[in-house]
């Protein structure tokens, strides 16, 4: 009954306006009259009026208090809404710098690696060519009367390879060493990715607290 007339009261807002001005005419016009007249005035209200006058008092302070607690328990609500929204954006924005902070530490690890590896490589390569300097050079190309015989390895030990031959198959052995070394960091930055993306996905399929 009382939600009934609440509702009454707020859809009929403008006609309760007024009379409300009417009302407020109607004082001052008693007022303007005196203090007898006034009391008169009243004393010809019925009493069901007064009753009526103090049930919609009653029903506009219940209506006022209702009001303001709603209010007030929407703007709590809103306001930890706001508050878990921002924690789980600061979570996000944690986790995504820590796998980008993985990631690059994967990344620069790879490449200090292959970057060790090819200087070791090189090394070799230079201390190898370094020791061929004192090989022979390639023998003359036999003539015809001497074909067969000159130019002829002794064995396959490779211990007659000219230093023009050997300096090749060492610089050939340290390019296949390389290409190996780059595709090894390839893979080492191949799995850095994947473990950074898999745990960013772990951890933000992880159940909230």
């Amino acid at each position: 009954m009382i939600a009934t007339i609440w509702h009454f009261i707020l859809e009929h807002w403008i006609a309760l306006t007024g009379g409300a001005a009417v009302t407020a005419g109607i004082g001052a016009a008693l007022a303007a009259a005196g203090p007898a007249a006034v009391l008169a005035f009243l004393g010809k209200v019925p009493r069901w009026c007064w009753e009526v006058l103090i049930l919609l008092l009653a029903l506009w302070l219940f209506g006022a208090h209702e009001r303001n607690v709603g209010a007030a328990d929407v703007q709590a609500k809103w306001d930890a809404e706001k508050v878990v929204q921002s924690d789980a954006l600061k979570k996000a924005d944690q986790q995504v710098k820590d796998a980008q902070d993985a990631l690059t530490k994967g990344l620069k690890e790879a490449k200090d690696e292959n970057d060790k590896q090819i200087a070791a490589i090189a090394a070799d390569r230079d201390d190898a060519l370094k020791r061929l300097r004192n090989r022979p050079n390639r023998r003359p190309t036999a003539t015809a009367a001497g074909a067969g015989t000159s130019g002829v390895c002794a064995g396959a030990s490779g211990a007659e390879l000219s230093k023009e031959d050997a300096a090749f198959l060492v610089g050939e052995a340290a390019r296949a060493d390389s290409v190996v070394a780059e595709l090894n960091m390839c893979n080492s930055k191949y799995d850095a990715v994947a473990d950074a993306l898999s745990e960013l996905q772990q951890s933000q399929a992880a159940p909230r607290p």
